[in-house]
Formats: structure tokens, sequence, C-alpha cells
């Protein structure tokens, strides 16, 4: 498994990886970004659609970049440094595993409140997704 970010990446694979969440973890992701998504409630694919769209907006990114606690942006700045590209097992090292919990817990808990780690916090900002070879 591989961990990449949009950044490098832009729409097919930030789309792509909207695509697999689901409609919480997409509302989670609008909401650290200040979206307010327009898409129906119900449909996944509009909302993600959307939600990529948005997250492309260079002056968003640049505002979403600007904010992000010193070891996020050093968790974003060593991915950005390998090509957008790194084996998951090197990154969670370094900067910390994702919490795995389906949508009901991470509902209940909101991980992306309180994030156990720099490589949660870039996940649940969109900048960062995993992804088997």
């Amino acid at each position: 498994m591989y961990v990449f970010t949009f950044i490098l990446t832009p729409m097919p694979d930030l789309l792509a990886s909207l695509l697999n969440q689901d409609l919480g973890h997409l509302r989670i992701v609008a909401e650290l970004w200040g979206l307010e998504l327009d898409a129906h409630a119900r449909d996944r694919k509009a909302t993600a659609d959307e939600l990529a769209a948005s997250l492309l907006d260079p002056e968003l990114v640049r505002e979403t970049l600007e904010v992000l606690p010193p070891e996020a942006r050093a968790a974003l700045g060593a991915l950005l440094s390998a090509g957008g590209r790194v084996e998951w097992s090197a990154f969670a090292r370094k900067f910390g595993q994702i919490r795995e919990m389906g949508a009901g817990k991470r509902d209940r808990e909101q991980p992306h409140r309180k994030p156990a780690s720099a490589a949660e916090m870039l996940f649940y900002r969109g900048l960062l997704a995993t992804a088997r070879d």
C-alpha cells in the first residue's frame, strides 16, 4: 500500500480518492476546508465532483495549507519531496497512523476534530489518500 497527495496529481486521482469515501467523509473534508456543498445531500458522485473542483482552487489550497499545524506541513512536505507518492509503512512510521473506523464510529468520535497524527490531519482534509499497488 502507498500514500499519495492530490497536490501533485490533481483531478483524476483526487476525484477517484473522493469517490472511495462515503458522504460523511466528504462532508468532513468540506467542513475542514470551510466549504458549503451545493450537491444533493444523498448523491455521493455529485458531492465528490463538487468537492474535487473546489479543492483545486489555488487560493483555497493556499489558505488551507497556511493553517496546517507544523507536523502536518512536515508530513505533506515529505510526501511532496518524494514526488507525491510514498510507501504507507514508511510514511506511517514517521507521521503516524490513520485510525481505522467505520462511518458510524467516525461520526460519533469525530477524529477529525482531534486527529491522532499528522497523517490523520492530512487525511481528513483530503490532502492524503491511500491506495494499493
